[in-house]
Formats: C-alpha cells, structure tokens, sequence
C-alpha cells in the first residue's frame, strides 16, 4: 500500500493510459458510429442521412443547419418519435 501512496502520479499515469487503451472498445461496443465531415456530408447527400441538431435554443447562437432537424436535448424523448416518423 506505502508503494501506491508513494507513488501516486505514477500509478496516475498508468491508469490513465490503460483507460485510454480501453475506451475505444468501448466506443465500438456501445454500437455509435462516429463519422467525420466529410463521411457525414456524404450521408447526407447520397443516403438520406439525417441530421440531428441537439443543441439548446440559447446555444444557437451562430445560426442552424438548413437541413438539420432541430430536437434539443430538453426534448429528446418526444422528438424521437419525430424523427422515427421521417425515417
């Protein structure tokens, strides 16, 4: 136990990087795709991708996508029926 206590930013570190190693299976199993611009423009105009705009009113600030469907996240469980309706 004294080794721990003595060397606490070590044992940090090691924890830290072993969660790094990990959280990308997490990431995989949980089943969410993360897409980059270029893959989410390419959604969007050859698949019929939809874009959701989780943001708030109040975040808002500098303007909305055009094509994205607007469902804060104050209303997420009502507006996912809105969007199972258009899928």
């Amino acid at each position: 136990m004294d080794f721990f206590i003595d060397n606490i930013f070590l044992v940090s570190i090691a924890f830290v990087s072993g969660a790094m190693l990990v959280w990308p299976l997490v990431n995989k199993a949980s089943g969410v795709k993360l897409v980059g611009t270029l893959e989410a423009t390419q959604l969007l105009n050859s698949k019929n991708g939809i874009l959701v705009d989780l943001r708030e009113d109040n975040q808002v600030v500098g303007g909305i996508i055009p094509q994205a469907l607007r469902l804060p996240m104050s209303n997420i469980n009502s507006g996912i029926l809105e969007l199972k309706k258009k899928n």
